[in-house]
């Protein structure tokens, strides 16, 4: 861990420009003498001269023969016509050469003090820092000058004139005690460091450096092919920027090994996030490749992994449990049937330790959560997130007799059930995880205290739980488009006739488009024909919205491929099959209040010395199940891609006009981007290429 951190420590820091204004350490390239530094390290058996190769500010590299190189915590004297400066040698760089730490302030730097306490044992040191310093930077430089990991809590304080301890936690504050040098004395106090947060995967995981993230991954992402899956990426080795996909650096990492199946369990990887550096290296490991990259802001180590049952989700004596005899929380068919949410709170606690509780309390939470990133303009990237809980039932399962009494707990069992309504959206995920419709059931145990110095007085235990929506087959909404002439007069030189029995389709299910072509005249010849169903996401926030479209299926025909006949109008026919894919590759058709996805149907005909004809119609894709038996629902598929958890880059975004937002969800939905090259393209958050897009707009004249 300490090697781990100090390869971290102090890699995004900004590197100062050369200036003139070095104080002593300007121009000074000659006669760099490494001495003894008494009562620290053994003194030198004989001077030995270096060589300087850089000055960056307060940091000064000298380079060795490697038979003197000097040991770090050595003093250097640097020696320049009458002039005396004093380097401490902090790191070997490799190459014999070393880098120092001049111990005299400049105009821009200055000398503090900095006093820590371990194990009863106070230390204290010496730094030169600059005095434009950025806290985040003073704590970096701290944590690599006492060796502090980043699996401890760091906090600053400053001794003021009157001896008082204040304390420093923001950039204000720093600010302040830096104000006209005033600071002398540091001291920093390390506590161990607790799990900040908790995230579900895919979701992309974000923390702050030293804070550690739980990332629960279900069974159904623990596969082999899931973590070689070509649309997911990792960078680095070992220590991974923190957009890399945490499948792979499970996998990567030699944490866990994979199946070809599914397991019968969930785990839960503990995330630390660390800084970011200079340079990533890739690597092959347990048939995962890693990529190399540059400079990244923040990085993340795996810390731990544990197996959780798919059921649990914060504790082995506290967990949430399927009702006896059911395979998910879900019971029934929303939105073809009643359905409810069932379940068993289990507490399980030893005899000689049981839980002093007064009351449990259960809640079914349903949220919408959005984020993306894009191009604001031509040199702007802007990230914006958005989210709401559209859903929430609270019911309280448990109270003790003796009211606001705390009562022992060694062994219960508390079922639940929840009504859900019939308008409930399904749980999806989208874009890569950039739009998420998702519920969760959370109980909270109102506990004593477990350290009478603890401030916690309630356990939490969340479960995420997934919703499925079904709608019952519509009756079929046949459309037709159709032009042909009879008679003598025939105004069009091209005729068609292309017709759709149901604009309602479900998962695995084919559509048939058949299609008749008619050509009136003989210079007018076909070239190829297009069918294929467009999907379009929106997400949005109150001020800004984007979108991203694609084809989920489609088929092109060419003109060798389709038989004409030799009737008088030349008349050719062809049927269209798009095969539909099943539910888990799927994200159905929906309309919330900052995700929307609908799908078009597309019909193409190229044609030459002629126009193209171009339809298109609005269809619908859902979990559909039968009126009279909608228990025969068609099974899960094994999963063959999954999206993963990088947010992409969108194309363009713009800022909502606020009398658009009064506009219904289905006139929002219209906003298209043009001059794009490839308008299925995404571009994640290392792309290279801006594009530049023009917005169609529509203005009003008065």
């Amino acid at each position: 861990m300490n090697f781990l951190h100090r390869a971290a420590s102090g890699f995004i820091r900004r590197k100062p420009a050369f200036g003139n204004n070095v104080s002593s350490l300007n121009l000074l390239r000659n006669g760099i003498y490494p001495i003894a530094f008494k009562n620290r390290r053994s003194y030198a058996s004989e001077a030995n001269t270096g060589t300087i190769q850089a000055i960056i500010g307060a940091v000064v590299d000298v380079q060795f023969s490697e038979a003197s190189l000097p040991s770090i915590l050595n003093s250097l004297e640097v020696d320049k016509e009458g002039s005396r400066l004093v380097l401490e040698v902090s790191q070997h760089l490799g190459q014999n050469v070393v880098r120092t730490i001049a111990m005299d302030g400049t105009e821009e730097t200055m000398i503090i003090k900095v006093r820590y306490t371990n194990l009863r044992e106070v230390f204290s040191r010496n730094i030169v820092i600059n005095k434009n310093i950025k806290l985040k930077e003073l704590e970096a430089k701290i944590r690599e000058r006492f060796d502090v990991g980043y699996d401890e809590n760091v906090e600053i304080y400053y001794i003021d004139d009157d001896k008082d301890r204040i304390a420093i936690s923001f950039e204000e504050e720093l600010a302040l005690a830096m104000e006209n040098g005033k600071i002398q004395t540091l001291e920093i106090v390390t506590k161990p460091k607790t799990v900040d947060d908790i995230c579900v995967y895919p979701d992309v995981p974000k923390g702050k450096e030293g804070e550690c993230l739980e990332v629960l991954i279900e069974s159904e992402y623990l596969t082999i092919a899931n973590a070689t899956n070509s649309d997911t990426k990792a960078w680095g080795t070992y220590i991974y920027t923190n957009d890399s996909d945490v499948v792979k650096t499970l996998v990567h990492s030699e944490k866990i090994k994979l199946p070809a199946t599914a397991p019968p369990y969930n785990v839960i990887a503990t995330l630390r996030f660390l800084p970011g550096c200079i340079k990533y290296t890739g690597s092959a490991s347990q048939g995962v490749n890693s990529l190399n990259f540059g400079p990244y802001e923040t990085s993340y180590i795996i810390n731990g992994l544990a197996p959780k049952a798919p059921y649990s989700r914060n504790s082995k004596r506290a967990f949430l449990t399927y009702a006896p005899g059911k395979a998910s929380f879900q019971v029934g068919y929303l939105g073809a049937d009643k359905s409810t949410i069932e379940g068993v709170l289990q507490l399980k606690y030893d005899e000689e330790k049981p839980l002093f509780a007064k009351k449990i309390t259960l809640s079914f939470v349903g949220k919408e959560y959005v984020f993306f990133a894009g191009i604001e303009d031509e040199l702007k990237i802007s990230t914006h997130t958005a989210k709401r809980k559209f859903f929430c039932n609270n019911i309280t399962i448990w109270r003790s007799q003796s009211k606001g009494q705390y009562e022992a707990i060694k062994s219960l069992d508390l079922p639940f059930k929840f009504k859900l309504p019939e308008n409930l959206p399904p749980s999806i995920t989208m874009d890569k995880g950039c739009g998420r419709l998702y519920y969760m059931l959370r109980a909270v145990i109102s506990r004593r205290r477990m350290d009478p110095n603890s401030r916690i007085k309630k356990k939490v235990v969340k479960v995420v739980v997934p919703i499925t929506r079904y709608t019952i087959t519509p009756q079929p909404e046949p459309s037709r488009w159709f032009i042909k002439e009879d008679g003598p007069a025939k105004p069009h030189v091209f005729g068609y006739d292309v017709s759709l029995a149901q604009s309602t389709c479900g998962p695995g299910e084919t559509i048939v488009v058949p299609v008749k072509l008619y050509f009136h005249e003989p210079q007018v010849y076909f070239k190829k024909l297009f069918v294929g169903i467009k999907e379009y996401h929106e997400l949005r926030t109150d001020e800004y919205e984007t979108s991203t479209k694609k084809y989920l299926v489609e088929e092109t025909v060419l003109a060798n491929d389709l038989p004409i006949s030799s009737g008088p109008d030349n008349e050719c026919f062809i049927e269209i099959k798009l095969h539909i894919p099943f539910a888990r590759q799927l994200v159905y058709t929906l309309d919330s209040t900052y995700l929307s996805v609908y799908h078009k149907l597309k019909v193409k005909v190229g044609l030459g010395n002629a126009p193209d004809i171009n339809i298109s119609k609005f269809v619908k894709i859902l979990n559909l199940v039968s009126e009279e038996e909608p228990i025969m629902v068609k099974p899960k598929r094994d999963p063959q891609r999954r999206l993963t958890p990088f947010y992409p880059l969108f194309n363009k975004i713009q800022n909502r006009d606020r009398a658009v937002k009064k506009l219904s969800a289905q006139l929002q939905l219209q906003l298209q981007i043009s001059n794009s090259k490839n308008a299925n393209m995404i571009y994640n958050s290392r792309s290279l290429f801006v594009p530049t897009l023009q917005a169609k707009k529509t203005t009003q004249a008065y």
